[in-house]
């Protein structure tokens, strides 16, 4: 009776450490975070629900990824690409359209916009793909930037 006693509390306690440990996804999320971080990127939690596209389920965690440019981009109002629900990009006539739309394509599957501002160029991603996901991330930001200069 002693020993049934002592391995139920040790169920408990090991029950009570495997809720407090992060999940799958939420290592992933870390993982990605970290590694935009490393790229001089910045994260931070998109509040403007009301503002996603529509192909965007409003109740997904929303990221923007950040990538800071050195210099100003000669941009007055900010360029916005957004991602429609059949997987096309909607894109101002004033942009090359060929060149972003192909650097569009390489982007991960769970971005659904691309904002260029005057100091920055941001993605709207749902923190969705594979391990490779912020290398190509950066590198289609570090175009889109390269650009609009």
């Amino acid at each position: 009776m002693t020993w049934l006693i002592v391995l139920l509390i040790l169920a408990v306690i090991a029950g009570n450490l495997m809720w407090l440990m992060p999940s799958k996804r939420e290592r992933q999320q870390m993982v990605f975070r970290q590694a935009a971080m490393a790229k001089k990127m910045k994260v931070s939690a998109f509040k403007e629900l009301e503002k996603l596209p529509d192909s965007c389920d409003t109740e997904a965690h929303w990221m923007e990824y950040v990538l800071p440019t050195e210099r100003s981009l000669n941009i007055h109002v900010p360029i916005v690409l957004k991602r429609m629900k059949n997987h096309a990009w909607v894109l101002p006539d004033t942009l090359n359209q060929p060149v972003i739309t192909g650097l569009l394509e390489e982007l991960p599957a769970g971005v659904v916009q691309i904002t260029i501002r005057q100091m920055s160029v941001v993605a709207l991603w749902d923190e969705r793909g594979d391990k490779n996901a912020i290398d190509q991330l950066h590198a289609v930001l570090t175009s889109l930037r390269d650009t609009c200069l």
